[in-house]
């Protein structure tokens, strides 16, 4: 994480809420996986049971973060064309 993003992270931290962070790729790709985090999340601070139709939905797959030489790269590839459809 970025020194500035990190800072933000860590305020929001401070204050009392729950950050939880997913890459464009993995919402893109894998939406029903970032609804599930969320539900199992809420169920971890509230006991709200994850809905049944999310209990069978695939783990979310872990993306590793990039720094700004990897995303320099990116752009010149034009990696997001391989999931942005």
């Amino acid at each position: 994480m970025l020194v500035q993003e990190n800072q933000r992270h860590q305020l929001f931290l401070e204050k009392g809420w729950i950050v939880i962070r997913f890459a464009e790729e993995q919402v893109v790709c894998w939406p029903q996986s970032c609804c599930r985090v969320i539900a199992e999340v809420i169920n971890q601070i509230i006991g709200t049971p994850i809905p049944d139709e999310l209990t069978t939905v695939e783990t979310l797959r872990p993306i590793q973060q990039w720094n700004e030489f990897e995303a320099g790269q990116m752009a010149q590839e034009r990696y997001r064309d391989n999931y942005l459809i």
